[in-house]
């Protein structure tokens, strides 16, 4: 019955223009919301560091700090969630800091972005 009712007010958002179909197809499909073109701009700035430009990760650095960092295209990144993903990203997980300073829109466009390195 949820289900169904949701189905129903989700139909009706559409219908009155209040979700696009990207938006729509985001709901749908559990893709993500944000923009993935903006996102990789914020990765670059301040995620490329330890988990480098194409997401294969810094393993010099992930030795000097003795610490496992994941590479994008991984089943451990990709597996997440994008609520998962967002709590690494706002709460730090092992030796990686909550990274700061982020809106819930530039978190999704990065989240988006890191969803691109998915294996295909």
């Amino acid at each position: 019955m949820k289900a169904y009712l949701a189905g129903i007010i989700l139909f009706g958002f559409v219908i009155s223009g209040a979700i696009s179909g990207a938006s729509l197809e985001a709901a749908i499909m559990g893709a993500p919301s944000g923009d993935a073109t903006a996102g990789k701009a914020i990765f670059k700035s301040r995620c490329q560091t330890c988990h480098g430009a194409n997401g294969e990760r810094n393993e010099t650095l992930s030795k000097a700090l003795g610490a496992h960092i994941p590479a994008m295209n991984s089943d451990q990144v990709q597996g997440k969630s994008d609520d998962e993903i967002k709590a690494v990203i706002t709460q730090g997980k092992g030796k990686m800091t909550a990274i700061k300073g982020l809106s819930d829109e530039s978190i999704a466009n990065v989240i988006a972005f890191v969803r691109t390195f998915k294996k295909k």
